[in-house]
């Protein structure tokens, strides 16, 4: 649970002694001796600031023990005070309601009004592990997805805990889930037998998108049997300025459509993630994403440019001019996923896993001494793979998380993004000068061979959602087929004009995340569900003050007494709206607040 930044006012009360000119021996008390109380009120400006830090051993094993005393923050080279020091796997998240909502309505036999409860009331749910298995189909190669699939089905079988909880997702176009967030080891797994991640869905090989680029600019644009293109001196000879305008002009066209397709695809893959976070922030607390990919192109121009470098030579292409000219990058879109991201409390960990040989020239080894001496050593193959690369490492690190990289023991690499859960601080500081802008932060920690990663820049949660009006309502339960827990119905109503509508090409429409939750008074988790839902307006519909969205859902509890929880947000994390509700579950019905005689004898 992280706090949200403060900045806060304190007034202090002064006592202030006045000083008279009079001389003593007047007759008159001396004003010195008579102190005169008075209100004073002093600004001071204080700035709370927050840091993820996840701290392991040198073998990756969480650290679960840190003490205040331990940490040091340093930002911008200048001690901080130390605010406060939570380990996200022991934190408890209260889940209070909002007060200036209306009461939230039971339907009973007798149709009682039921008050949301108080936050005092329940031992607040004990933070939980939730990992979500992500595989972006959308960048990979189909001969390494299966490698994916195994190591997947290892860790789930051999690896994942009985109170953990596991999601399974398909990164294509959109946040595609196999798998719900569920204790149930056989259904990921026999989910993970099932699935086919290469039916339907290209090969993306950035290896030869570089290859295929390099040689339509080598073949059709450069002076090979063109001896006229080149540029030469009066004495016949080459002047070394480096290629024709036309020349240019042919590597600029063939290298733009490729830069625009890298440019989409990059956008795609950005807005998917985006869409999976903001729908995972329903769920409070913190959320691990293992991400199986092979990246991204964040930088599409830089990279195109370095393509046209590798068949012209450096200094015989404006490198600069051109990246400008082709003016393609996605890095507002990825910033705003990591603010998403941060506020959805959602770490990724990525697991890279393009091979070795994908840095290199190639099995042409001829063509690769060919463009070595051209250009003087550039070797695009390698530039590119460190452009994907490094749009998983600033994801993973601007989020929490860590990188890993390679295809050997990829369920051992699961098992270690899964048990960083257990290593996470939030680290709080108070700034030693709230009005400076954001120095680099330096977490120093007292203890010897340790792994600390952390974001080099303080959190201060620019990206805040909007708090919109959620009205809950719960219906009669009914048996289950085992005839021992109860299928309890939920309705959760918005208004629409309060759903942050994007058009698209069938109308108007958002996507939400919709958690609900049973908790019981001592903090255990009973039941829970996520549902992904949608909301679609067609073309020719307005949305009315007086329209509402419901959607219905249901758990399933055994008879007592229980904390309902809803959470509810878009893909987009615009908008967010959470509300409780106290209530006992009975045979044929359900009762306000909590039954002592049945909360006494669980």
């Amino acid at each position: 649970m992280h706090r949200a930044v403060t900045t806060f006012l304190l007034l202090l009360s002064s006592t202030v002694l006045a000083f008279s000119q009079e001389p003593s021996g007047s007759g008159k008390p001396d004003p010195r001796d008579l102190p005169i109380e008075t209100d004073v009120v002093e600004k001071v400006r204080v700035e709370l600031a927050e840091v993820r830090v996840l701290v392991t051993d040198r073998r990756g094993n969480p650290i679960t023990d840190l003490k205040p005393e331990e940490i040091r923050v340093l930002e911008g080279g200048t001690p901080q005070k130390l605010a406060y020091l939570d380990n996200v796997g022991s934190t408890r998240f209260a889940g209070a309601s909002d007060d200036s909502q209306p009461p939230a309505t039971v339907y009973t036999q007798m149709g009682e009004t039921v008050e949301a409860g108080s936050a005092e009331d329940v031992m607040p749910a004990k933070a939980m592990r939730r990992v979500i298995l992500a595989f972006d189909v959308s960048n990979s190669k189909l001969n390494i997805r299966e490698k994916w699939r195994v190591a997947a089905e290892e860790w789930v079988r051999t690896k994942m805990q009985p109170d953990d909880l596991v999601g399974v997702v398909v990164i294509r176009n959109y946040p595609l889930w196999l798998v719900d967030f569920t204790s149930d080891r056989l259904t990921v797994v026999n989910t993970l037998q099932a699935v086919s991640l290469d039916q339907g869905i290209q090969d993306r090989d950035r290896r030869r998108d570089v290859a295929r680029l390099v040689e339509d600019i080598h073949s059709l644009c450069t002076d090979l049997g063109r001896p006229n293109d080149r540029r030469q001196d009066r004495d016949g000879t080459p002047s070394g300025k480096g290629p024709s305008v036309d020349v240019q002009s042919c590597a600029y066209g063939i290298t733009q459509a490729q830069v625009v397709q890298w440019d989409r695809e990059a956008r795609e893959t950005v807005a998917t993630m985006r869409g999976l976070t903001g729908q995972l922030a329903a769920i409070p607390g913190r959320k691990l994403v293992v991400l199986f990919s092979e990246g991204w192109v964040s930088d599409a121009a830089t990279t195109g440019s370095q393509a046209m470098v590798s068949v012209f030579g450096v200094g015989k292409i404006d490198m600069a001019g051109a990246t400008w000219s082709l003016d393609r990058n996605a890095f507002h879109e990825v910033t705003q996923l990591h603010e998403t991201a941060k506020a959805a409390d959602v770490s990724f960990f990525t697991i890279d896993t393009t091979r070795g040989s994908d840095r290199g020239f190639g099995s042409n080894l001829e063509r690769g001494q060919a463009l070595s001496q051209d250009n003087a050593g550039v070797n695009v193959f390698s530039e590119m793979s460190w452009a994907t690369r490094a749009a998983m490492n600033v994801l993973a690190k601007e989020t929490g998380g860590r990188s890993f990289y390679g295809t050997k023991d990829l369920e051992d690499k699961i098992a270690a993004a899964a048990d960083s859960f257990f290593g996470y601080y939030l680290v709080g500081y108070y700034r030693a000068d709230p009005t400076a802008r954001a120095g680099k932060v330096k977490i120093q920690i007292d203890r010897s061979k340790l792994h600390v990663s952390y974001p080099d820049k303080p959190t201060f949660w620019p990206h805040r959602a909007n708090w919109v009006r959620l009205d809950l309502s719960v219906g009669r339960p009914a048996l289950d087929a085992s005839g021992i827990a109860h299928v309890l119905p939920l309705k959760l109503t918005m208004n629409i004009e309060d759903l942050p509508l994007r058009r698209g090409a069938g109308g108007r429409g958002a996507q939400l995340g919709v958690y609900v939750q049973a908790v019981r008074p001592d903090g255990t988790v009973v039941a829970e569900r996520l549902d992904i839902a949608t909301v679609l307006l067609d073309r020719n519909s307005k949305a009315l003050d007086d329209q509402a969205y419901e959607h219905t859902t249901e758990l399933i509890v055994p008879e007592g007494p229980y904390r309902i929880r809803t959470r509810v947000s878009d893909d987009r994390q615009e908008i967010v709206s959470e509300r409780v509700l106290d209530l006992t579950v009975k045979p044929g019905g359900v009762v306000a607040g909590f039954e002592q005689a049945h909360a006494a004898t669980e």
